[in-house]
């Protein structure tokens, strides 16, 4: 059996060639879970006025468009979304690739008080700003050394060991040790 390239054609999505929006819905409604790219939309001269009303009208709305898009031989849902001043696009999951988690469920016996506590105490000491810039792909960067080095003639990077987790018997302990260790790094960097 052969499949012919004019009848691929035929069945092809109507969002080919346009973005269809099809309705809005409250941004704290869309679970992140979904999301799969991101892109941002730029306006062409002639539609600046027209994407500055939108991107305004959401602002103000708290709404995020649903459109229908095609690209890469693929039909997508897609969220739009106000972003630093524009429009982001998010391609998205459909509901059947988003696995859900049935084994993850809470042990029946609920954890007290102070526990809760120290845990959040253990968060509070680890709070820092957003800085997306510190983090990176460092196995990429690894790989653009590998490549230097090899280009450079030079020795192949040698093989990092690797850090062993201790056993953790009691895990309000281990979390009391992480709250000590946090705090005197905060001190050590307010001290620089």
């Amino acid at each position: 059996m052969t499949i012919k390239p004019e009848e691929i054609k035929n069945i092809e999505p109507t969002t080919s060639e346009l973005m269809e929006i099809s309705e809005f819905v409250l941004s704290d409604e869309v679970d992140p879970i979904y999301f799969d790219a991101s892109y941002h939309i730029i306006p062409e001269l002639a539609g600046q006025k027209a994407y500055a009303l939108v991107v305004k009208g959401m602002e103000q709305s708290k709404y995020v468009a649903v459109a229908k898009l095609a690209m890469h031989n693929r039909e997508y849902t897609v969220i739009i979304r106000n972003y630093q001043n524009g429009l982001l696009l998010h391609t998205m999951y459909y509901e059947n690739e988003v696995r859900p988690v049935e084994e993850n469920k809470l042990p029946k016996e609920e954890p007290k008080p102070e526990e809760v506590k120290m845990v959040k105490q253990f968060f509070s000491a680890l709070v820092t700003d957003w800085e997306p810039k510190k983090y990176k792909d460092e196995f990429r960067e690894q790989i653009q050394n590998l490549i230097l080095s090899k280009v450079e003639g030079k020795e192949s990077p040698k093989k990092t060991k690797k850090t062993k987790s201790a056993p953790v018997p009691d895990l309000l302990e281990a979390i009391r040790k992480s709250m000590e260790q946090a705090q005197e790094r905060k001190q050590q960097k307010k001290a620089k």
